[in-house]
């Protein structure tokens, strides 16, 4: 096949079109959010990844109004004993999980909005 035949049947094929932005946004108004994002500290020693931490943290800024944002963690933040790490909502009741010692976050292991058990791990501090 020649180049000229292969970029004439590549210009035959239909564009598919990027579907349409759409607004993050909570389904249920009392519903509120905790965002997770990864260790900064790579990204400020590399200034290639600098703007990726930028948006990152001006999406944040962009929406904590609209999706309720109520705490902002990261692998690798350091955090005090008894400090709230997470808040688990159960039956319209809120509770606080707090760090039972002081440390650095090795781990989250719990996903914003599912599901978890009495007694499951949600985060690793070491």
């Amino acid at each position: 096949m020649t180049l000229a035949a292969l970029a004439a049947m590549l210009w035959s094929l239909p564009a598919a079109a990027q579907e349409e932005y759409r607004q993050p946004a909570l389904e249920n108004p009392e519903s509120w959010s905790v965002v997770v994002i990864p260790d900064l500290q790579g990204y400020a020693k590399n200034e290639a990844s600098q703007p990726i931490a930028r948006l990152m943290t001006a999406w944040i800024a962009d929406n904590i109004e609209r999706l309720n944002v109520r705490m902002v963690l990261c692998v690798g933040d350091v955090v005090e004993q008894n400090q709230v790490l997470l808040i688990i909502e159960a039956m319209k009741m809120e509770t606080s999980v707090v760090a039972r010692m002081a440390g650095r976050v090795d781990k989250l292991l719990a996903a914003e909005n599912t599901a978890v058990k009495a007694g499951e791990l949600l985060a690793v501090i070491k």
